[in-house]
Order: C-alpha cells, then sequence, then structure tokens
C-alpha cells in the first residue's frame, strides 16, 4: 500500500535507505530530508493532474506564477513503465536541457526545459533550496509540494 502523501497517478518503485544512499553516492550530492522521504515513500512519479499545480511568487511586485509539475524524479520506472530514474533519466534531461552542474534536477512538467525544479547547490553557505528554472526561489512551495500540502 502506498502511504505516501502526494497524489501520484504512476508512483515509482519505492526507494530503501540504502538505495536512496547509492543515488546520493552516484550524484556525489546528499539529497534534502523531504526528497529523500518522498523517494522513500513511493520513489516519485508522475503526479495526478489534479496534485501538479504550484504557485510561486516570481517577485514582491507581481502575481504568482501558476507552476505544474508533471513527474518528480526518483527510482526505476513508474507503476505505468515510463522512465522514472534520477540517475540516468535525470542526468539525460540535464545534458539535454544544458543544466549547471551545481543544480540536480529533480522535478519537470510537460513543457520540458520550460518548467522544471531543480535543487540548487551552489548557493552560498552550502543551503540547498528547490528553484524554478529561473532560479527563483521556491523552497516553501516545493517542500509543501513534497508533504503533500499543495
Amino acid at each position: 500500500m502506498n502511504t505516501c502523501k502526494i497524489g501520484f497517478e504512476y508512483p515509482g518503485k519505492k526507494c530503501t535507505a540504502l538505495d536512496t544512499a547509492r543515488i546520493e553516492n552516484e550524484l556525489g550530492k546528499k539529497l534534502p530530508q523531504t526528497y529523500r522521504d518522498v523517494l522513500e515513500c513511493c520513489g516519485g512519479g508522475i503526479l495526478s493532474p489534479k496534485n501538479s499545480f504550484i504557485n510561486l511568487p516570481l517577485d514582491d511586485r507581481s502575481e504568482d506564477y501558476e507552476l505544474s509539475i508533471d513527474q518528480i524524479l526518483g527510482n526505476g520506472k513508474t507503476s505505468s513503465g515510463d522512465n522514472n530514474d534520477l540517475l540516468t533519466y535525470g542526468r539525460f534531461l540535464t545534458e539535454e536541457y544544458e543544466i549547471p552542474d551545481e543544480v540536480l534536477l529533480c522535478a519537470f512538467s510537460e513543457a520540458g526545459m520550460h518548467e522544471y525544479l531543480v535543487i540548487n547547490y551552489g548557493l552560498k553557505g552550502g543551503n540547498s533550496c528547490p528553484v524554478s528554472r529561473a532560479e527563483r526561489r521556491v523552497g516553501r512551495h516545493h517542500h509543501a509540494l513534497l508533504d503533500g500540502e499543495v
């Protein structure tokens, strides 16, 4: 039974703590605990359309931007057989979208290289924070999505 609070239409393969450690080792990056929790509860996957939208503040002077996230990368394939592997598919998309090495692609939309979320490991002070393609901070929204509160 899937106990993940996020509404995945097609969940991925759950990670064990060993799987998550192996992923981190291959990436050479420590994943945020909330992302680790998602990988270990359901393995990421393709979100249900009703649970795929988050509102992101662009700046203090404008309205929020509604971002649709279709897939959170995780482990192996989804239950529908789609590639969902953070290591292989994530790396392929990172190269395809020309994403810098200091960020890690963790989620994307049907818009492909035009809308995706990354974890920014290049921030000063060493704190990682999920950011949108334009590198606007969306940490609290991403954590709300991962916690199933959006």
